[in-house]
């Protein structure tokens, strides 16, 4: 049997002829997986939080003898720089090397563990996009966020090599040796708050300076169908015992996410139905054609507006144009930033935006709807040749609607301080430092939730209160 060579050093020298071998491979797979922000603990200078794969597929894949050649991840831990003795790379005084992600593995077939250590680097972008270790410690720091996909696959640069030692425990410890660039937010984060550099392994350096080098670092890829595993002075009647099997397992992961992704996305269409179908007609006779008939009385001019039917009309022309115009954003920043999610919920707003026009104008036809507000007596009686739309009122309701806005900004006001004084009493409780403190502030304000619920809250407000008399 032929073993890789170990090399005795303290300084691990990845040019060193007598560590490296090309002979044997490692293949490293991680697909996507759901990380709970409660999860996610910082503890003594370390990020960790349980990191268990979910899937049958192998995250590290192996053909060195002894050594467990399948790998499944448990947890997950960022650190300071726990190898800073790799010539050339971390050993210089002016590294841009900021800390660790480690990742923690135990083995299908026995008890042992390893750890696949990943060297973070500051990006010299720093406009740079986050990527999936960006977004665990972006999930740690947002206070809006429950949970995450992270997929580390998509963050991971192609390995020119990786480094292999057994610490004094007998743990393997695998290094990743081409560091991953992470964006400006995250170096602050790691090293205003990440500042352990204890390992949890044994040590950073090999006992004896016992390492070797393997050359053959690969991402699974869908075309993968195993491993070929040839062992010197083994004959061919064992070699199919080396080969791992990955392309089966990998495609029916895949089969499996795809199936749930499509199942998920069917049952929210089919609530949207429903949704739109009873209760859509109903939401928009109680906030929007009750409320414009009490609006027009305390705010109509004479006969500047000929009848409420055409302010009705007037006041779909609105919301219609607002939607357009909200579906236009989505698509032009989904294409723009390659994210298909703003894409897709674009399409599902054109979609139902479009099934609760045509059930709210059917509506608008039904006799319990021809006297919605008793007490001012207005008939809604629809005549089909009628044009309805008139451009000046359009100018008109604006006027209207922005004197009205102007009485609801001290109420708006107090929304926002409210909020920012929750932001405060948050980064009072966990002790926040300066960059916390502007992280917090800036997804926050960054954040859609935040002003989506400021319209809700403005939009209950609107519906619920009867606008005072006057000009």
């Amino acid at each position: 049997m032929f073993y890789m060579p170990l090399v005795y050093m303290s300084t691990i020298d990845l040019k060193s002829p007598n560590a490296l071998n090309n002979n044997y491979k490692l293949v490293y797979n991680f697909l996507p997986n759901e990380m709970i922000k409660s999860d996610i603990v910082v503890d003594n200078g370390v990020l960790s939080v349980s990191f268990p794969n979910v899937n049958t597929t192998p995250n590290i894949s192996t053909t060195i003898p002894n050594v467990p050649n399948s790998w499944q991840t448990t947890s997950l831990s960022i650190c300071g720089l726990l190898h800073d003795n790799i010539k050339s790379v971390t050993d210089q005084k002016k590294s841009d090397i900021v800390g660790e992600l480690v990742l923690t593995l135990k083995p299908t077939t026995s008890n042992s563990t390893a750890y696949v250590c990943f060297l973070l680097k500051a990006s010299s972008d720093r406009n740079r996009p986050a990527n999936d270790i960006d977004n665990v410690m972006f999930l740690y720091n947002n206070t809006t966020s429950v949970s995450g996909s992270i997929t580390l696959n998509h963050a991971i640069v192609k390995q020119n090599a990786c480094i292999y030692y057994k610490d004094s425990k007998s743990n393997y410890v695998f290094v990743f040796t081409t560091p991953i660039p992470i964006n400006a937010k995250s170096v602050a984060f790691i090293t205003e708050g990440i500042y352990s550099k204890e390992a949890p392994f044994s040590s950073k350096a090999p006992p004896n300076g016992a390492y070797s080098i393997i050359s053959s670092v690969t991402q699974l890829e869908e075309d993968q169908i195993y491993i070929s595993c040839n062992p010197t002075g083994e004959s061919d009647e064992t070699l199919d015992t080396y080969n791992v099997p990955i392309n089966s397992e990998f495609t029916d992961s895949k089969q499996q996410i795809d199936y749930m992704k499509m199942t998920v996305n069917f049952f929210i269409f089919s609530l949207g139905l429903l949704f739109c179908y009873f209760f859509i007609p109903t939401i928009y006779k109680i906030c929007i054609i009750d409320q414009i008939i009490r609006f027009h009385h305390a705010y109509g001019e004479g006969d500047v507006v000929p009848s409420l039917l055409i302010r009705l009309r007037t006041v779909d022309l609105w919301i219609s144009f607002l939607v357009c115009l909200a579906i236009l954003v989505l698509a032009i920043v989904g294409f723009k930033e390659s994210n298909y999610y703003l894409v897709t919920a674009g399409l599902f707003l054109a979609f139902f935006y479009g099934l609760s026009y045509v059930l709210v104008q059917h509506s608008k036809m039904s006799p319990e709807w021809k006297q919605p507000v008793k007490e001012f007596g207005d008939q809604l009686i629809y005549d089909p040749q009628r044009n309805y739309v008139i451009f000046k009122d359009l100018t008109l309701f604006a006027a209207q609607a922005g004197t009205f806005l102007l009485h609801q900004i001290p109420y708006m006001a107090a929304i926002v301080v409210f909020n920012i004084l929750v932001l405060i009493f948050y980064c009072l409780s966990i002790g926040a430092n300066g960059d916390v403190w502007r992280n917090t502030f800036e997804q926050n304000f960054k954040s859609y939730p935040i002003y989506v619920a400021l319209i809700i809250i403005l939009g209950i407000r609107v519906a619920i209160m009867t606008p005072k008399s006057g000009g």
